[in-house]
């Protein structure tokens, strides 16, 4: 008989975390798979735009000591240019709500640089 393991998921990605700084042998195969998705991904990021830096966030950032490695590796071996071999991974430390407060802060500013472009009407639902 199996021994089943519960594993609670907080949405931080502490479960991930905590099963791969324990070793688990399938975790580390999936960080490593993963790792290398992001790498290829990255390069073509890196071959089109040329960027020193590809920030990654989320789930991403929170097992960045075990995705990067892989990514960085798959980015330097598929990368065409010398210039883009330059790019590298880097881990977001802003957290998870990161991409909610930056959409607010550009409502925001958009508010105060223009005070009137909340009275503008609501687009009509178009008939189909």
């Amino acid at each position: 008989m199996t021994a089943l393991r519960t594993v609670t998921v907080d949405g931080s990605g502490a479960w991930a975390a905590t099963a791969q700084a324990a070793g688990d042998r399938r975790m580390m195969q999936a960080a490593a798979q993963i790792g290398q998705w992001l790498g290829l991904g990255g390069s073509i990021v890196a071959n089109l735009f040329n960027p020193r830096l590809i920030v990654i966030g989320g789930y991403f950032a929170s097992l960045a000591e075990w995705l990067l490695p892989h990514a960085q590796d798959q980015l330097q071996r598929l990368v065409v240019a010398a210039s883009a071999a330059q790019c590298r991974f880097v881990a977001s430390t802003l957290g998870f709500g990161a991409a909610s407060r930056g959409a607010a802060s550009m409502v925001v500013n958009r508010i105060i640089d223009d005070p009137t472009t909340i009275m503008e009407p609501l687009p009509r639902p178009t008939a189909y």
